[in-house]
């Protein structure tokens, strides 16, 4: 019988849940927010930056969603 091996994100995802289990949700919110103050003291302009890349992959997902390639593909396959 075979074992399955965890990737990368399961792993993380299984050693954040024992943090919380043991520090509490309290030490997280504390760690967030030592995180938020550091970045805005030392890159205030890091928030504009991803606010406007998130932007920019909405209007581009937006317009691949709307192009006649996908609205072809969108009635063949019965959307």
């Amino acid at each position: 019988m075979s074992r399955k091996i965890p990737n990368a994100s399961e792993m993380g995802r299984k050693g954040g849940q024992k943090l919380v289990e043991t520090r509490g949700s309290a030490y997280m919110a504390e760690i967030g927010a030592r995180g938020r103050e550091t970045i805005k003291k030392n890159d205030p302009e890091f928030y504009k930056r991803i606010q406007r890349l998130s932007v920019e992959a909405r209007r581009k997902n937006k317009a691949a969603r709307e192009s006649g390639v996908n609205k072809v593909i969108d009635l063949l396959s019965g959307k």
